[in-house]
This record gives structure tokens, C-alpha cells and sequence, in this order.
């Protein structure tokens, strides 16, 4: 089992997000401000991250950026930078994350993502 932090503020969209990632047998912290997301990256060490790009406190992209100049935080930390529109990619690449997880999506992608990210956690559960 994982810890995977979910920050924003589309609540609809993190509260099923938050169902399908449990359903697969993981426990979910939660943060709504992009200060927030870090500060429980830094003491609550989760395994992975969703930041939703547009979140008050630090965007989600600056989120991004302070966990991975954070020495106290693993580089390994698997970072998504979650939207529901098109996004830089550039700009996702600049701040060290990993990938862009999409709003609309499907159970299977919540599956293949976390079983790409989370594999060696996944073993150990």
C-alpha cells in the first residue's frame, strides 16, 4: 500500500479520483493550497503526487519545483501535474515532473499510472 497526496481544489474531480485510488488499495492525503502540498511532501513523505496545475498558495507547477529542490525530499518522488485542459509540456519538463495525469480519464488509467509509478510499493502491499 502507498501514500499518494492529492492537491486542489476541484473537489468533484479529487474526491473520485481520491475513490478510484483507494479502490486500488492505497491511502490518499489530501492538500489544497500548493504551500500545503509541499509542506505534507516534506513531512509526510508520500509515494507519489497528483498537483493540480492551477491551485492557490503556489501553482501546482511551483509546488513542483520546491519538492524537487527540497534535498529532504526523494528525487524519485513521482510527481503528475493534473488538468483538465491542455497544458505545456514544456513547462511540465522545467519543473521535474513526471508526466501530466488528465481530468477526464478512465478507472483503467488510474490503474496503469499507479502501477507504473507505484510498482515496487504495489509488490510490498
Amino acid at each position: 500500500m502507498a501514500n499518494v497526496l492529492l492537491a486542489g481544489q476541484d473537489f468533484q474531480f479529487l474526491d473520485m479520483l481520491q475513490a478510484e485510488i483507494e479502490g486500488q488499495g492505497h491511502t490518499v492525503l489530501w492538500a489544497s493550497t500548493g504551500l500545503e502540498a509541499y509542506e505534507i511532501a516534506l513531512a509526510q513523505s508520500p509515494d507519489m503526487v497528483f498537483l493540480e496545475a492551477a491551485i492557490p498558495v503556489f501553482s501546482g507547477f511551483e509546488a513542483c519545483e520546491m519538492i524537487r529542490q527540497d534535498p529532504e525530499i526523494p528525487k524519485e518522488l513521482p510527481i503528475l501535474i493534473v488538468s483538465g485542459g491542455d497544458i505545456d509540456t514544456r513547462r511540465v519538463e522545467l519543473v521535474g515532473a513526471d508526466g501530466i495525469f488528465h481530468k477526464i480519464h478512465t478507472d483503467d488509467e488510474v490503474r496503469e499510472v499507479l502501477a507504473a509509478y507505484l510498482a515496487e510499493k504495489a509488490g510490498r502491499a
